[in-house]
């Protein structure tokens, strides 16, 4: 297929597709998990400079020909482009998973989802939505979440041409559309450097947030000379200037991708060095061709890699995702080597014998029917990917083991009082912690604390106490912690307190969370996915850091000490043990005696805040600690089954039986809870 930069109304340079074989090999690189290529993920804003760069051109020449913009061919273009090669890989990827991935792992569901959003130019909204999903798999075992980038440029192709005709159409004076596109950069930099300490996933996966990538290609296109003329080689004396520019912006690429480590300040600020360099490398290309940078970067094996760069970028992770399936997502950098060289082949047939052929052939076909196929097309595998997910979601020809082990999966808390994300917080408390005439116990958290509410209450009805439950997920019971979305629920706790222990005789709290998540650690789940991705997945905190073990310290203080000026006992729950995989997906794939975390993993993950928590407990005399893993952990291993029983629902939130199993652990401290 021909590249953007080959289509007749622009000049062909082939340094652009050297630009996009380093962006590339970079991504690959880092998604294989190559050590010199942490950060790697940045090719992607390359693509995004390189995207901004020639549509904007391709849009200019246009307009400059015709005195407008066809916006319908404009698209059909883009359908010629994208779909003959995304559309494949869907349909084999669709085709595969039913063999490759896990319906009881919850693998092949999510796939299916996202599949449908990226043939509905949405993955990435589906994948920002994963992230902030407290209860979320790790997006980074989806065959589909490279094509969050996709969707970006996607959406950007449906936006760009609309708004360059209506700033175009008061005549070809480029000012006007300078100044429109400069303060869109501006204005999409600022919000995405506002998203990218708020709201990091909102930063990373969002359009808006994106633009000023896009835009920064866009303004060079602009700012340039009619790109429909050949540029004339300057001389030897003339490329130096060019040719330093050409050496810094490369030099900016490839640096960023291997000095940066993970997605920490990224996109914005950090994303501003790669976009930069591709910047300056794209202008002194056009400046000055003959500058030796620019003349390197058009090596025939680079620009080889780079005309296949879309199908390599389509076809790599799939190929990545579907071969650690069945190992489990464990490292293994010989084996992802060797997918990146299928990935290599399947590239290359999908160039020469997929685009090319069918490229020749659409340009004799009217826009009209290219869309009308493209769009035939999307809908059948829209059907597949829905007829995918129903088999995943009603259990069709599920065998006797898949259907013990999807039962192991929906074996949660049957207490159900989780605050969620539309709920109100006076109406769980009503229903969740009635008034009443007996003592009362409270247990109070996120949804590690919910996983244990079965075992609280079983204990609480046996010795006659009121239990109540408020928990919400992701919130752990720490008021006005940052990085809590708990809709209120701390404060409005922490503030009835009081009144609780007179109309509710409320003598005792259970404090029970997630405690390591909250403090930025990154779980043994997700630790190994995050250092080969770089921190696609942003569902929690990225960093572990002193100052947030401070704050948990004092935080934790706080409730403990509000809790002691009122007469109520604590007990605080230490962190619960988490496996390094879904246990039930495990189960699927491995030996029931294979699937467990060791306790050294373990304690790495949990120690620092568990040291805190037990630094502010042993102040307190009204305070005990309960550790789950003096029982759910044993001759240094934390298993996934016991005595028969599968332990865990997904990678850290046990069962309803086991909890319920669990209930004569905290008999002795609900009664001291208990006590008036």
């Amino acid at each position: 297929m021909l590249s953007d930069n080959q289509v007749p109304l622009l000049h062909y340079r082939s340094d652009i597709d050297g630009l996009r074989a380093i962006a590339v090999l970079l991504v690959l690189g880092f998604h294989a998990g190559v050590p010199f290529m942490s950060g790697g993920f940045i090719g992607v804003d390359v693509f995004f400079v390189i995207s901004g760069y020639l549509i904007t051109g391709l849009l200019l020449a246009e307009h400059r020909r015709t005195g407008t913009i066809s916006l319908w061919d404009f698209w059909s273009r883009r359908v010629r482009r994208l779909a003959p090669a995304l559309l494949l890989v869907i349909a084999v990827a669709l085709t595969l998973a039913p063999f490759l991935l896990q319906r009881v792992g919850n693998e092949t569901g999510p796939f299916a989802r996202a599949a449908l959003t990226t043939l509905l130019v949405n993955a990435n909204h589906f994948f920002w939505a994963e992230s902030k999903d407290y209860f979320a798999p790790a997006a980074e075992v989806n065959p589909m979440l490279h094509m969050w980038s996709l969707s970006v440029e996607e959406q950007f192709y449906i936006v760009w041409p609309l708004l360059m005709l209506l700033v175009l159409r008061k005549g070809m004076g480029m000012t006007r559309p300078s100044v429109v596109v400069a303060t869109l950069l501006l204005a999409s930099f600022a919000a995405s450097l506002f998203w990218t300490f708020r709201s990091p996933s909102t930063a990373f996966f969002l359009m808006p947030s994106r633009a000023w990538e896009l835009a920064a290609g866009a303004l060079l296109a602009i700012w340039g000379q009619p790109m429909s003329e050949r540029p004339t080689t300057r001389s030897g004396r003339r490329t130096t200037l060019p040719g330093l520019c050409s050496l810094v912006g490369i030099a900016l690429v490839i640096g960023s991708g291997v000095m940066l480590q993970g997605v920490r300040l990224f996109p914005a600020p950090m994303a501003v060095f790669p976009v930069l360099g591709a910047v300056l490398f794209l202008l002194a290309g056009y400046a000055a061709p003959a500058n030796p940078v620019t003349r390197a970067a058009g090596a025939r094996w680079l620009v080889y890699i780079g005309k296949i760069s879309y199908p390599l970028y389509l076809w790599h992770w799939p190929v990545l995702a579907f071969m650690r399936s069945h190992r489990l997502y464990e490292k293994s950098l010989p084996l992802d080597l060797l997918g990146l060289g299928l990935s290599f082949i399947l590239a290359a047939l999908t160039f020469e014998w997929v685009e090319r052929k069918l490229t020749t052939r659409s340009l004799q076909i009217r826009p009209g029917r290219i869309i009308a196929w493209g769009l035939a097309t999307t809908a059948v595998l829209l059907v597949a990917a829905t007829v995918l997910g129903a088999w995943v979601r009603f259990g069709w020809g599920y065998s006797e083991r898949e259907k013990m082990l999807s039962q192991v999966r929906a074996d949660s808390p049957k207490t159900g009082c989780i605050l969620n994300a539309h709920g109100a917080v006076d109406r769980l408390i009503a229903d969740c912690f009635p008034s009443s005439s007996k003592t009362s116990v409270l247990l109070w958290g996120d949804s590690h604390a919910q996983h244990w509410g079965p075992a609280v209450k079983a204990v609480g009805d046996s010795i006659d106490v009121n239990t109540g439950i408020l928990t919400s997920g992701g919130c752990a019971p720490l008021p006005g912690f940052p990085g809590s979305s708990c809709g209120g629920l701390n404060e409005k706790i922490i503030e009835s307190l009081t009144s609780w222990t007179k109309d509710r005789h409320l003598s005792g709290i259970v404090l029970s969370a997630r405690w390591p998540m909250a403090v930025g650690a990154i779980s043994p789940a997700l630790a190994e996915h995050t250092a080969s991705a770089g921190g696609e997945y942003l569902g929690g905190s990225v960093a572990k850091t002193q100052a947030a073990l401070t704050l948990l310290a004092s935080t934790l203080d706080g409730v403990v000490d509000r809790a002691e000026k009122l007469g109520i006992r604590v007990l605080i729950v230490l962190p619960s043990p988490i496996q390094r995989i879904a246990g039930p997906h495990c189960l699927a794939v491995r030996r029931a005696e294979d699937c467990f975390i060791g306790t050294s993993e373990m304690a790495a993950y949990a120690d620092p805040a568990e040291a805190v928590i037990r630094k502010v407990a042993a102040k307190r005399a009204n305070v005990r600690l309960l550790d789950p893993k003096d029982f759910l952990c044993h001759s240094g291993r934390c298993p996934v089954m016991l005595d028969g029983a599968i332990v865990y629902r997904d990678e850290g939130h046990i069962t309803n039986t086991i909890a319920l199993a669990s209930a004569v652990r905290f008999r002795a401290d609900m009664e001291w809870l208990a006590r008036r």
